[in-house]
């Protein structure tokens, strides 16, 4: 769904931004990788690690909640690097969107990230009844987004 323009858009504060940051450097401690790991890499990384905590029924369910804003926050920072996208906080009074999104340059798509990674380490990114790992897929199909044809703004991927 998407919108000719929508309200409530706005810039992250530096708290914000550096709070996203944080959670992103987390993320790296965590995997671990080399200094010139491609973005792809790493977010194939990312997926796995969420497989991987997504399978472990030992994991707290708060856990499972702050490693989805930790990765969704690294994989968030290799779709800056990659595409040029940039984060943005909605929080809109004509829509049901609210909380912090990438927003393409043009604006025309949006991703919701962290309600997107939550939505997957809890199990709850369902297709065909199975538990679908789509952060790989939604990376990828980024660049083949319709930039040029999309009339409307704010068009969610996830």
């Amino acid at each position: 769904m998407g919108f000719k323009t929508m309200d409530g858009v706005r810039m992250l504060s530096a708290e914000e931004y550096d709070e996203i940051t944080g959670f992103a450097r987390e993320a790296e401690e965590i995997l671990e990788y080399g200094q010139n790991e491609s973005p792809e890499n790493i977010v194939k990384m990312i997926g796995v690690f969420i497989d991987c905590a997504y399978r472990d029924e030992n994991l707290p369910q708060d856990s499972k909640q702050e490693l989805a804003f930790s990765m969704g926050s690294l994989w968030a920072e290799q779709v800056i690097k990659k595409y040029h996208w940039d984060w943005r906080h909605i929080d809109s009074e004509t829509s049901n969107y609210h909380g912090f999104f990438l927003i393409s340059e043009d604006e025309s798509y949006c991703c919701p990230v962290f309600q997107f990674f939550v939505k997957i380490i809890m199990g709850n990114n369902l297709y065909e009844g199975e538990n679908d790992n789509t952060i790989e897929l939604i990376f990828n199909m980024i660049a083949e987004l319709d930039y040029e044809g999309c009339k409307d703004k704010f068009n969610v991927i996830w």
